[in-house]
């Protein structure tokens, strides 16, 4: 069965004022056949969108704290100095959770491989370079 759900997400409102706060961006969740999908646009922080989604499906999916703290580092890694739009989708199974992240510079996947490595279960890079999979658990 396949299930859609589209949020927009206002990034950087500050609800105690009247307007938003400056850089104001938006990004947005979709939810298909249990992938999640985070559309990420502008400057919004693509960690920051990210990291509620890891941590609700992550423990969800059985993981363990550590195991979150140190996919959540990684997607971090990852995504600094990424362009936008950039799309995460997140896929939990049991006892597992993927994250695949594009697009990225080849280069920074490159310097920030080995970090990754050491954090997550498996890394593995698009041939092309554009973007990475990661998986914990």
């Amino acid at each position: 069965m396949t299930c859609a759900t589209l949020v927009p997400l206002r990034i950087g409102v500050n609800r105690g004022s009247e307007g938003p706060a400056s850089g104001v961006t938006c990004s947005s969740v979709a939810v298909i056949d249990g992938t999640v999908s985070l559309r990420v646009l502008g400057a919004a922080p693509a960690a920051a969108v990210a990291e509620p989604v890891l941590l609700a499906l992550g423990a969800r999916a059985g993981l363990d704290v550590a195991a979150l703290d140190e996919l959540v580092m990684a997607v971090e890694l990852a995504v600094r100095g990424a362009g936008r739009p950039l799309l995460i989708e997140v896929t939990p199974d049991e006892g597992r959770l993927t994250v695949a992240v594009r697009p990225l510079e080849p280069e920074g996947l490159r310097a920030c491989g080995q970090a990754l490595r050491r954090l997550v279960t498996d890394v593995e890079i698009d041939g092309d370079g554009a973007g990475i999979v990661m998986r914990a658990g």
